[in-house]
């Protein structure tokens, strides 16, 4: 016959082997989300559309952008603004995507980006952050299932 302190101490022992094995699977599973996430920004490719006329953005969207070398206004910092932009009317082209450092190289052609001194110009060559990105691209009216025809060329992007 088994004491009562053998049987706790089973029981204890199986508790946190059954803690430990919940906690691992929780653990992976938001890894798992979170890769899922970052994979849904626009993809290489993708051309994002604001179309003047169309509904703003219910919660306003302001992001930086990295002005590159090869811009008129080379260097430094510029706003997209999914407001004016909608307004304006224009486009984003995803151009390339580092998923290390999660950030993409973007061109922007169309009306202006922001009032000011924030403005990137009628085309600008940008680096952006990937989730800044998928922000401007969900308030253009893209990436879920509910989106508009603002996204163009992601056959995944959707």
């Amino acid at each position: 016959m088994t004491s009562p302190e053998t049987t706790t101490g089973a029981r204890v022992a199986m508790t946190l082997a059954v803690c430990l094995t919940a906690l691992l699977t929780l653990a992976i599973g938001v890894r798992a989300a979170m890769g899922v996430l970052r994979d849904m920004a626009p993809q290489v490719g993708t051309l994002i559309r604001f179309t003047p006329g169309s509904p703003s953005p219910l919660v306003p969207v302001r992001v930086t952008a990295h002005r590159l070398a090869t811009t008129a206004r080379a260097g430094g910092t510029c706003t997209l603004s999914a407001q004016m932009m909608t307004a304006d009317g224009g486009s984003l082209m995803v151009e390339a995507r580092n998923r290390r450092t999660r950030e993409a190289l973007v061109n922007w052609a169309g009306g202006r980006t922001a009032r000011g001194p924030g403005d990137c110009g009628r085309t600008a060559a940008l680096r952006i952050d990937t989730e800044s990105l998928r922000a401007l691209a969900e308030a253009a009216g893209g990436l879920g299932p509910e989106s508009t025809d603002a996204l163009a060329g992601n056959a995944g992007g959707a």
